[in-house]
């Protein structure tokens, strides 16, 4: 809990602005990458610190051997003199012994010029003051081997092949209820995106499986812009909010009830024509393709499009959203309320009574299936 209670921002090095995709591109000294983000403030630093200097310390001529006299001769000795000879600097090609090196000579010799790895530059930031919000201890976690499986034709040879085979009939009937699809003929000129399944093991706490979950995934990689897809932003409730409202909750001593959206990008309906081939392993043999009527996991506009659906449905039963946080629901009567926090499909709920907190949960599933949470 402390860790999710530390400051979240912070400072990058910034590099462009996207304005087709409206994103800034920026350098993550800490990771040594370079991302993309929406969500951006740019700083104006009172005494910004000037880059270092490199000192390049170059070998003295004279101690190279580099001067040589007409004729071939030496130079004269230090403290000498010689009349009627003048001295020209004739460049000479340096050895190993000249520039006293510990060079290997039998180690071959890179010919072409060494490419700056970017993952080395300095960093732009050199105070610490973001250090004590980096350095935190990665969480451990374990693995079990074989809990998730990589594809279709691994699951298929696995014992454990039939409750696979349950698990992928239970998603493909869910999105025929739903109706995700429907079968078309192929348009001449369209090149429908692939998908595949995702399997994964549930468990409980104690590490106890609960069940198997497979869930049908379309590539999303393939889709192009302004084609398949146009805007992907999809807003998530502000960390300062729910701090705000944990604070507010410890306060008047509210009652709080996180909820989990089942199947929650399924239910945002299309404005594009997306086409997808028929599910992995399960081709009719008809030719046909599947005409996307609603968002499928793995799509680009997924969330924003499953955003746009919760907005207009949860305000049909008179729920105000602020203008200060996008995710944030609001319902009162009197000196009572409700709130609800939306993060993706995760509901968190305040409210002042358990009848309002029953309430929002009746609205809740009035519209969608859920998983109900622990109560606090």
């Amino acid at each position: 809990m402390q860790r999710k209670m530390l400051p979240k921002s912070q400072r990058r090095a910034y590099i462009r602005y996207n304005k087709g995709l409206k994103v800034i591109k920026f350098y993550n000294a800490v990771t040594k990458n370079v991302l993309t983000t929406r969500n951006y403030h740019f700083l104006n630093p009172v005494d910004p610190t000037p880059p270092k200097e490199l000192a390049i310390n170059m070998p003295r001529l004279e101690n190279r051997g580099l001067i040589q006299r007409e004729g071939g001769e030496n130079p004269p000795q230090e403290g000498g003199e010689e009349e009627g000879n003048t001295q020209k600097v004739i460049p000479k090609k340096q050895t190993a012994s000249d520039l006293d090196l510990d060079i290997d000579l039998e180690e071959p010799q890179k010919t072409r010029e060494v490419r700056p790895d970017y993952k080395y530059m300095n960093d732009p930031f050199p105070d610490k003051e973001e250090a004590r919000i980096v350095d935190v201890q990665e969480e451990a976690f374990a693995v079990i081997h074989d809990d998730d499986c990589n594809n279709l034709c691994k699951v298929k040879v696995s014992p454990e092949w039939p409750e696979w085979e349950l698990a992928i009939e239970t998603e493909l009937d869910q999105l025929k209820c739903m109706g995700t699809w429907k079968l078309v003929e192929k348009p001449p000129g369209v090149i429908p995106i692939a998908n595949k399944f995702v399997f994964a093991k549930k468990r409980d706490k104690e590490g106890k499986l609960q069940k198997y979950k497979a869930r049908l995934v379309a590539k999303g990689c393939a889709q192009h812009p302004g084609y398949d897809f146009l805007e992907t932003h999809s807003p998530v409730v502000r960390v300062e909010t729910i701090r705000l409202l944990l604070a507010v909750a410890a306060k008047r001593k509210l009652y709080i009830h996180q909820m989990d959206i089942k199947g929650a990008y399924l239910n945002g309906i299309l404005k594009e024509k997306v086409y997808m081939k028929q599910p992995e392993g399960y081709d009719d043999g008809t030719g046909c393709i599947c005409l996307l009527i609603k968002t499928l996991y793995g799509l680009k506009q997924a969330s924003r499009e499953w955003n746009h659906e919760f907005d207009s449905k949860i305000r049909k039963h008179r729920y105000a959203r602020l203008q200060s946080d996008p995710c944030i629901y609001m319902w009162h009567i009197g000196e009572d309320f409700a709130i609800i926090a939306v993060w993706v499909d995760d509901l968190l709920i305040f409210a002042t009574m358990i009848d309002l907190q029953d309430k929002v949960r009746m609205d809740v599933m009035k519209e969608w299936c859920y998983d109900p949470g622990p109560y606090y």
